[in-house]
């Protein structure tokens, strides 16, 4: 196997940029993901690693070779694409086989390449079939199949379970786990889905307009965002956001002054020990960002949130629960009035256990389960997360 690593990569369609500035070092033997929304770059990325697509500026490395200006055959790489690509009138064997065929490589060692590979995917049972005798999920087995026969120095996935039913995403993500596992391979996967991202990767770099955003485990970018698009875009569903204000409020008769996060349906002190509360400046405009399952219903008392509740979606396991934020006894600053409330208010979303009944109409005090919120800037990179 070997690393992959792209330097100042750009990727232009005549006065179109694609890909911007993309840096990324792909170690050897580990499984990176390359996520974001349709049209982000992520496919033409990979298509610029495979050989398929120019590159307009920047340097790539397979290995320790430059290979800007290789062909895609010498590059030595196996490309796993969205369609399956199979042969129709070729049998499970000859489709597998057919580039080592082309490779003029003996006999005996193409039938055993294809036999190893095919007991690794579970296909040693179809090697006499055709494409329209298997299922979708053994058909995609069989590309996986003959990309991993020629026994190549990186692997590059471009979406590869798309066209697949929801119950064979989940059996073939297994599938290429395991793959990855017994094989120790370098793959460059690209998907849409942040399920399989999170699922599959080792390292996940998520891109936005051409631009990488963040590169991390996939704990780290869950747990600790760079930006509002990335929170968004991981998790599902994606983290609430809700617009505050930072301003200083008097704690009382111990005459010192604490932090005050509010906005429309917020109301949410700050204690000493808050991480980066001193990024926090008063009379400023801020993102305050918390994930579903991080929010829980408390006591009137100890409530930070008020979520007007309009959806329920129960889920047996658990219950999603749709609404927005308005004000709550002591919650919504006197300065702003009922149409400024109503302009502002926030859409937000709460995951409740199952045994947790509320009803729609009703409002529903919460409160951020400790260290799990987050504060954007008004251009959404996060600056802070907040002990509350």
């Amino acid at each position: 196997m070997a690393s992959v690593t792209l330097t100042a990569i750009n990727k232009s369609f005549e006065k179109v940029q694609v890909v911007r500035d993309f840096n990324l070092a792909v170690e050897d033997g580990e499984l990176v993901v390359l996520v974001g929304p349709s049209g982000c770059g992520k496919s033409t990325t990979l298509r610029m690693v495979a050989g398929l697509e120019g590159i307009s500026s920047g340097e790539l490395r397979i290995g320790d070779r430059v290979v800007n200006d290789l062909t895609p055959r010498d590059r030595d790489i196996a490309m796993v694409f969205q369609s399956y690509a199979l042969y129709p009138h070729m049998t499970v064997y000859e489709n597998m086989a057919f580039g080592l065929r082309i490779r003029k490589m003996p006999q005996a060692e193409i039938a055993q390449r294809v036999g190893e590979a095919a007991a690794l995917l579970g296909l040693s049972d179809l090697l006499e079939r055709r494409p329209k005798a298997l299922s979708g999920g053994q058909r995609q087995r069989v590309a996986m199949g003959r990309a991993v026969v020629r026994e190549p120095a990186v692997f590059l996935f471009d979406e590869p379970l798309s066209n697949l039913d929801a119950k064979l995403r989940v059996q073939m993500r297994l599938e290429v786990a395991r793959l990855h596992k017994r094989l120790g391979a370098t793959i460059l996967y690209v998907t849409h889905d942040q399920v399989e991202a999170m699922t599959l990767a080792d390292r996940i770099a998520v891109m936005h307009a051409g631009i990488l955003q963040q590169c991390d485990s996939p704990n780290e970018i869950y747990s600790r965002p760079v930006n509002t698009f990335v929170a968004t875009f991981i998790g599902s569903p994606s983290m609430n956001l809700f617009p505050v204000t930072a301003r200083t409020q008097d704690a009382g008769v111990t005459g010192t002054t604490d932090l005050l996060l509010e906005g429309v349906g917020v109301h949410m002190p700050l204690g000493k020990d808050a991480d980066s509360v001193a990024a926090l400046a008063t009379s400023a405009e801020w993102t305050l960002g918390v994930r579903p399952q991080d929010l829980e219903v408390v006591s009137e008392a100890d409530a930070q949130l008020h979520l007007r509740v309009d959806v329920l979606e129960p889920l047996g396991a658990e219950t999603f629960v749709y609404g927005t934020l308005e004000g709550g006894p002591g919650v919504v600053s006197p300065a702003r009035d009922a149409s400024t409330e109503e302009r502002l208010a926030s859409p937000c979303i709460v995951r409740l256990p199952p045994e947790q009944h509320v009803a729609p109409g009703q409002l529903l005090p919460l409160r951020i389960i400790a260290g799990r919120a987050h504060v954007f800037d008004r251009v959404g990179d996060r600056i802070a997360s907040l002990d509350t």
